[in-house]
């Protein structure tokens, strides 16, 4: 099994070759694995459709520039999935995930219950790490859920985004985290 910092190191880098190019050329090679994904005897075409919105949000979130109402909405829809509230409507109020800590935080808790947060903005950059607390008092269900005893198990996710242009760059750098961790997770219950 490999250590810890291996694992981070590899996962590290599988994200940095992933972000290689502009925008639109990560979208288009995102885009261009769905589509074969899509092709494979058995695809469970739902679950892709699912992880490649995760895939476009982060994507989104580590390269706008500004607080986006589109992506807090998109957000929003996930929260309230997650909840099982049923879907996000246009009579609720959206929170401005891209905007507020406490919002942004909040969306971790409410997709990712027991999991910690740990964030802050230099002038360099907006940065984050989640993870599950497997110490907590939801512990024994999280080591169920997010088992570390696998191969290419992931135990934080890591964000750093500059440069750290204002307090809204933390809030992305958190939920771009946490839609790694929930694109993960689905990766994971796919290959069960």
């Amino acid at each position: 099994m490999a250590t810890r910092m291996e694992t981070i190191r590899a996962e590290r880098a599988r994200l940095e070759a992933d972000r290689e190019g502009t925008a639109d050329e990560r979208l288009s090679r995102l885009n261009a694995r769905f589509r074969v994904a899509c092709t494979g005897a058995g695809a469970n075409v739902r679950a892709l459709c699912r992880l490649q919105k995760l895939r476009e949000m982060e994507i989104h979130l580590t390269t706008i520039a500004e607080p986006a109402t589109w992506l807090d909405w998109e957000l929003a829809c996930i929260l309230a999935q997650a909840q099982g509230t049923g879907p996000h409507t246009s009579e609720q109020v959206t929170p401005a995930f891209t905007r507020s800590l406490e919002a942004a935080r909040a969306f971790v808790t409410g997709t990712l219950p027991g999991f910690w947060v740990s964030s802050g903005l230099c002038a360099l950059t907006g940065h984050a790490s989640i993870g599950a607390d497997y110490n907590g008092p939801e512990g024994e269900r999280l080591r169920r859920e997010w088992p570390l005893d696998v191969e290419g198990a992931v135990e934080t996710w890591d964000e750093d985004l500059a440069p750290g242009d204002g307090p809204h760059r933390e809030c992305m750098a958190i939920l771009a985290c946490a839609v790694r961790a929930l694109a993960y997770k689905l990766q994971m219950e796919a290959s069960r």
